[in-house]
């Protein structure tokens, strides 16, 4: 399944607003009706209400976990643009050259690419130590009306969007994957 990325967003707050809004309903209407019924049914309800809250959240995360981003390359009056989705679940996205199969990898992007120029995807490494072997970045082309899967999360997109000189990072390193091509 595949969902425009606005619509991702959306779809995951209406999910924690549902799921919190039934877990406080059921423990109000348990605590309110059970009163009268004893304190077996005060427990159960509460129970119950906790059951669903965590049910929610685990869909929740799963949502946040488990997408895949994929970053389709159009190109219009000789701009390009680009259309971000999340994919959910494998699937198959109809692109311009033919049918492409989508599998989800968690923290993966996918780059469609049907526009007529090449884009590149950039994979900038940033070390606290000094060494060359651990820093500097790497290109990873996709040519027109191809498509591939990046081994991390875009997350900088277009030619005026590069990332950062530096990062700051607990662990030492850190990896930004960037989208871009050439301008006109």
């Amino acid at each position: 399944m595949l969902l425009a990325a606005e619509t991702f967003k959306q779809l995951s707050v209406v999910v924690i607003g549902v799921t919190v809004l039934a877990g406080i309903v059921l423990a109000l209407s348990t605590s309110v009706f059970a009163r009268n019924l004893g304190k077996r049914l005060l427990l159960w309800g509460r129970i119950t209400s906790a059951l669903v809250t965590l049910i929610g959240l685990v869909i929740w995360l799963g949502l946040l976990t488990r997408d895949t981003r994929v970053f389709v390359i159009t190109e219009h009056g000789g701009q390009l643009e680009v259309k971000r989705l999340v994919l959910l679940t494998d699937g198959t996205y109809q692109a311009d050259h033919g049918a492409v199969r989508l599998t989800t990898h968690a923290g993966k992007s996918w780059v469609i690419n049907q526009s007529s120029r090449d884009v590149r995807v950039v994979r900038y490494r940033y070390s606290s130590i000094n060494i060359p072997e651990f820093g500097g970045r790497t290109s990873h082309a996709v040519a027109p009306r191809e498509h591939r899967l990046i081994e991390g999360e875009i997350k900088n997109v277009g030619p005026g969007d590069p990332p950062p000189s530096s990062v700051e990072t607990s662990s030492g390193s850190a990896t930004r994957w960037w989208l871009t091509w050439e301008t006109r």
